[in-house]
């Protein structure tokens, strides 16, 4: 998880930063904020954005499913949500804020793919993961010897086996005299 955060946390903030300029450069609508809010609001965004596909991906989706979900779910709080709320006190004309609310909506589509494409590169593959699984260990039935493990995966001569360990002679304990009480 935090190799997923530590990847896309700046991939989406980079998104989120080319659509606001490209939206700047086509002339739509934006709302303007000074720098260290716009970066505030973006780390926000990147943030809930990443919380939120962990979230659905957690649901077993898929990793594309997941993505468009979790970009579909924000985009529907950032935007219809957001433009009618905004809509009643904002100086920009409403038609302004639903060409936004579209331009949105590619946006958290777009961002939602990233999100997936790199879950999908921090994957590991099922024939890696099965290369270096161990197998589970089935307890034997009572009364039935356990089962032999598995022969060991490497090729070459077998093994020798270890030399048993020779017997220590008995000690007696220290200050025990080695005769016969007296009675």
């Amino acid at each position: 998880m935090l190799r997923f955060l530590v990847l896309s946390l700046p991939l989406l903030l980079l998104a989120l930063g080319v659509f606001h300029f490209a939206a700047e450069a086509l002339g739509l609508p934006v709302p303007e904020l000074p720098a260290p809010y716009l970066l505030g609001l973006w780390v926000l965004e990147a943030l809930g954005l990443a919380a939120l596909f962990l979230l659905v991906r957690e649901r077993n989706l898929g990793r594309w499913l997941a993505g468009l979900a979790a970009g579909w779910t924000a985009w529907l709080f950032r935007g219809p949500v957001l433009a009618l709320a905004a809509a009643g006190v904002s100086p920009m004309p409403l038609g302004s804020w639903w060409t936004l609310v579209l331009a949105w909506l590619v946006l958290y589509t777009v961002c939602g793919l990233l999100m997936a494409a790199v879950a999908g590169g921090l994957e590991r593959p099922v024939e890696e993961l099965a290369a270096t699984a161990e197998p589970a260990a089935v307890p034997a039935p009572p009364g039935e010897p356990a089962p032999a493990p598995p022969p060991a995966a490497v090729a070459g001569p077998p093994a020798e086996p270890a030399p048993e360990p020779a017997a220590e002679p008995e000690l007696e304990p220290a200050g025990v005299p080695d005769t016969e009480p007296v009675r």
